[in-house]
């Protein structure tokens, strides 16, 4: 199974922010999920376990934005993660991270959960959430801290 963070296709644009390229196995997982459009209720965001930030980068600040399905359990599916932008590309793998780790409430059509597709922007604040040093990455298992 090939993860999303390996898949993605990354490019810098000006002051080290980025962007990328949605990988097509993202395309395919994605497709199998609703578009808020159809739905009859949004997933909405419960809680995030824990804010992942790149190790000694606790006082900077960035945003990433991700595209991804949430599933019927109200989790996000790790292989449909999508990086749509980036202010500092360091922010990345620990963001994906981080959002990988929330809990929505799912969305719901005529009162059952289905798979939605949903965008999140992630943004970091100096002194918010602790410093996880973050080698060997295992983007389908977040690290214990």
């Amino acid at each position: 199974m090939r993860a999303a963070l390996a898949a993605l296709v990354v490019t810098t644009l000006s002051r080290g922010e980025v962007s990328a390229q949605v990988p097509a196995d993202s395309l395919a997982v994605q497709a199998r999920a609703r578009a808020s459009y159809e739905i009859d209720q949004r997933p909405t965001l419960d809680s995030v376990q824990a804010w992942y930030f790149p190790k000694g980068r606790t006082h900077s600040k960035a945003t990433v934005v991700f595209q991804a399905v949430v599933d019927t359990t109200g989790r996000v599916d790790p292989e449909s993660i999508t990086l749509l932008s980036a202010t500092d590309s360091l922010f990345v793998p620990a963001a994906r991270l981080t959002f990988m780790v929330a809990y929505y409430q799912p969305g719901r059509v005529h009162g059952r959960p289905v798979r939605v597709l949903i965008r999140q922007s992630l943004s970091y604040k100096p002194g918010v959430g602790r410093s996880c040093q973050l080698p060997n990455i295992t983007p389908m298992l977040p690290p214990k801290c």
